[in-house]
């Protein structure tokens, strides 16, 4: 088996958990797997330097959007930084621009509204946090919005 490049997008007030979450599932799934590790786990972010984590945590990700590797599994996690990318053109189209070639591109909770912005719900099904769901509508007006129900995840 191939080993997969897993990227998971970095930015100012970040979600711990949405970011968290799925580079431990990914790289413990890589340290107990025998023989070839099937994920390699990158963080990314726009520029090189830390990030600004939810509630103060410093990360600094291990490579940017000019130097990643192209991801296999794009992940989009959410938290209120998601607010600001939005309009951050060079996010919206390096997200874009990896969602033609990766197998999965997924998002956690909010990341939902940059594939929204990045025109990828486009006829699909998709959920964000309850105080955002105004702003989901809005930005994917062509997508069918889940409202009071956990676990929805667009999959590209």
């Amino acid at each position: 088996m191939a080993t997969r490049n897993v990227a998971i997008l970095m930015f100012d007030d970040v979600e711990v958990l949405d970011f968290a979450g799925p580079f431990e599932v990914f790289s413990v799934a890589s340290e107990l797997s025998k023989g070839e590790r099937p994920f390699a786990v990158s963080t990314v972010a726009e520029h090189p330097g830390a990030v600004n984590a939810r509630n103060g945590l410093s990360v600094n990700p291990h490579c940017t959007i000019s130097d990643c590797p192209p991801p296999d599994i794009l992940i989009v996690p959410g938290g209120q930084g998601t607010r600001k990318l939005i309009d951050n053109s060079a996010v919206i189209n390096w997200i874009k621009n990896c969602s033609r070639t990766a197998e999965l591109v997924l998002s956690v909770c909010t990341g939902s509204l940059l594939l929204a912005k990045a025109g990828l719900l486009e006829g699909l099904e998709a959920t964000t946090h309850h105080h955002a769901l105004d702003l989901l509508k809005k930005l994917a007006p062509n997508t069918t919005i889940i409202e009071n129900q956990r676990g929805s995840i667009p999959v590209l």
